[in-house]
């Protein structure tokens, strides 16, 4: 029998965006969402997903809503109480990119879609759905000539960034009059992860030459500064964290986790857009690699520690067996965790109290 694929997402508040990494998403392949229990541990998510009876309205994220995708649907679970709040049918999307608003008056989504003119062929029309919570799309937003890859949001909620792979570029989208306002063209091997500053400033990586660019959108175009950050040609995986410094006040750390030299690179970005240039910090352990996989490891939404997932075979199709646990200001290890099963996919809830981990079974403690 074929195995369903099952998604997890933690998704990150737009209005709070500084106190939250990039959205964090959990891949499960299995039959169903299955329960654990056991010392040390909380109960898991429901063994099934049922469906939703009564919900005409959808309810407010909390600090511990978690998104399980199946089927085109994306259901919102309450990790805490492991209750079904809701669901909307983002079919089109992909799952990813979309974005969650925390508390939203309006807006319960933003999912960057894309729809065929015949089936799954044809001309592609690539736009941006916005859901109310009664679940149906408020307004579309079209994007003409945009292959999207990431998509961010301005720290007042008021744009969207999304990454465009067709022209290697980032375009800004003006979420009050729903048209698309600026677009900065970049060089071959950089992106496509998008890192947001205020209102009208992303980050994002070119790795020939080890630079993190700036793109500030202005009236008169966007302009961009590259800033030395990291080593030139890190072999990085295309999937990073994005949290307030654990120590600085108002600025933000880029987490760059490598997997072939098993190191970690972060990047301190000041308030003001001053950049930092990162050493990479060894995480090797004898015998032990970080875990290949895209979501094989996480920093927590406050910053404070990151959660990485180790294999003890040098395979890449391997899971991942145990996670330690690193303060990320000394980079020391502080303990470590044992999950029951392999896995492949870590996430910790927006309020740091949740840690799961995802290979078969979708782990909660």
């Amino acid at each position: 029998m074929e195995k369903e694929v099952v998604t997890v997402m933690s998704l990150c508040p737009l209005t709070f965006w500084r106190r939250c990494p990039f959205p964090v998403v959990l891949a499960l392949a299995g039959l169903a969402v299955s329960l654990l229990a056991g010392t040390g541990w909380a109960a898991g998510l429901p063994a099934t997903i049922p469906e939703p009876v009564g919900y005409g309205v959808l309810p407010a994220m909390t600090p511990t809503t978690v998104f399980v995708a199946a089927g085109g649907q994306l259901k919102m679970v309450d990790v805490a109480t492991r209750e079904l709040m809701g669901e909307i049918d983002v079919s089109l999307s992909g799952y990813r990119p979309l974005i969650v608003p925390y508390n939203h008056p309006e807006v319960f989504a933003y999912a960057a879609e894309r729809f065929h003119t015949r089936g799954n062929r044809g001309q592609a029309q690539m736009f941006i759905s916005i859901f109310g919570y009664d679940g149906n799309i408020i307004s579309e937003i079209p994007l003409p000539g945009v292959q999207y890859g990431v998509m961010v949001a301005s720290d007042d909620a008021r744009s969207l960034f999304l990454w465009n792979a067709v022209r290697n570029s980032v375009v800004r989208v003006d979420l009050a009059s729903g048209t698309l306002v600026g677009e900065a063209y970049l060089g071959p091997r950089c992106g496509p992860e998008l890192f947001p500053l205020g209102n009208d400033t992303v980050f994002t990586t070119c790795w020939e030459n080890g630079e993190l660019v700036e793109i500030a959108f202005q009236p008169g175009g966007p302009q961009l500064t590259y800033h030395p950050a990291f080593p030139p040609r890190s072999l990085v995986q295309d999937v990073h964290y994005y949290t307030p410094h654990p120590t600085l006040e108002g600025a933000r750390r880029i987490y760059l986790f490598t997997f072939e030299s098993d190191q970690v690179i972060p990047i301190n970005v000041t308030e003001d857009g001053d950049v930092e240039e990162a050493q990479a910090v060894s995480l090797k352990r004898e015998g032990m690699y970080i875990s290949p996989y895209r979501y094989g490891y996480t920093v927590s939404p406050d910053g404070a520690r990151a959660y990485v997932g180790y294999t003890e075979a040098d395979n890449y199709r391997d899971p991942a067996s145990r996670i330690s646990v690193y303060d990320t200001v000394s980079w020391e290890q502080l303990f470590e965790i044992i999950p029951p099963e392999p896995f492949r996919y870590i996430a910790v809830t927006m309020d740091n109290r949740y840690l799961l981990t995802a290979g078969d079974r979708v782990s909660v403690f």
